[in-house]
């Protein structure tokens, strides 16, 4: 059974702030956090914010990207390219595991030649 990658989480709402604006999305800290005290986006201090609640967010408030795109596009877009990146780590996951499987092979063979 493979080992699905955790989730990105993040520490603060800084760090979405970060993500988003790093995505191309428009927003401001003040936003943010008046949309954290409306209870648009769950953050408690000390508990992470998970990558699934960030991009929800994006959907319910519609955020927009600077340049102009729909936001429901843009995080759908986001959830897929993250999706896309978990099956590529898998992938690499499961290579490194026949490899090692392969060397321990080899030097079982050398053991009992």
């Amino acid at each position: 059974m493979e080992e699905t990658p955790p989730e990105r989480e993040f520490k603060t709402l800084m760090d979405v702030l970060r993500f988003l604006q790093g995505e191309g999305f428009s927003i401001e800290k003040t936003k943010l956090y008046q949309d954290q005290k409306s209870g648009l986006i769950r953050y408690k201090k000390g508990q992470p914010i998970t990558e699934t609640e960030v991009l929800a967010y994006v959907t319910r408030v519609e955020l927009e990207k600077t340049d102009g795109g729909s936001p429901v596009t843009a995080a759908r877009q986001l959830e897929k390219d993250n999706a896309a990146k978990r099956a590529l780590a898998l992938e690499l996951m499961a290579q490194k595991r026949e490899m090692v499987a392969l060397q321990l092979a080899r030097e079982k063979k050398k053991l009992v030649d």
